[in-house]
């Protein structure tokens, strides 16, 4: 795990906590409000606490992800072509976190022909290789669900995790056959698009 990825990280779990003691802090005052009566008949389904039990769960998840974080190899680029690589990532969303797997270009793509000729969107074309190699390396594993995204307001199961580290125990071993398929497929679409560049305009 990188040092850029710990810090997220770790930043990741201090918000969360602070947001746990927030509504600790308004359930405290709802309490005080309403005395006794409120606190003997707590609604399970009531906003602050679902969100406190939500917010834990997180929490919970976060650290169980930060103890896997070097096998995991978060924030790692592993490349297998000079142009593409794979990274398994946290990102913030929608006051929860998700962990999940992509292939990208790198950056430079956007110096290239592809990019000017083809689809000028490094999103996009990001998006496309992704869906492309993603699909091609779970056929290879037999994994008919696809890469997993984790939600963190979820439960991590174990299997996703292992999922996570098949992928990057191939990814891991270059001349493995499937990760020479991966850069043939990605190799032989681009070159396909760029011999036919004319049917595009940008």
């Amino acid at each position: 795990m990188n040092s850029k990825a710990k810090k997220e990280l770790k930043k990741y779990i201090n918000s969360t906590q602070e947001r746990i003691d927030k509504f600790l802090l308004i359930r405290d005052e709802i309490y005080e409000a309403y005395g006794l009566y409120k606190i003997s008949n707590i609604d399970e389904n009531d906003g602050v606490n679902k969100e406190i039990r939500n917010q834990r769960r997180i929490l919970k998840n976060l650290n169980e992800i930060q103890e896997l974080s070097d096998k995991l190899c978060i924030g790692e680029k592993i490349y297998i072509t000079d142009d593409i690589y794979f990274e398994i990532d946290i990102s913030s969303r929608d006051s929860s976190y998700m962990l999940c797997g992509k292939f990208y270009f790198d950056s430079r793509i956007v110096e290239t022909e592809l990019y000017e000729e083809y689809y000028s969107s490094y999103g996009k074309l990001n998006k496309m290789i992704n869906d492309v190699l993603s699909s091609v390396l779970c056929m290879t594993m037999a994994e008919g669900y696809g890469i997993p995204t984790i939600n963190f307001k979820n439960d991590i199961h174990k299997y996703e995790i292992e999922i996570f580290e098949n992928i990057l125990d191939i990814l891991n071993k270059p001349d493995n056959w499937k990760v020479e398929l991966l850069k043939e497929t990605a190799s032989n679409i681009i070159s396909k698009i760029l011999n036919n560049i004319e049917e595009y305009k940008v």
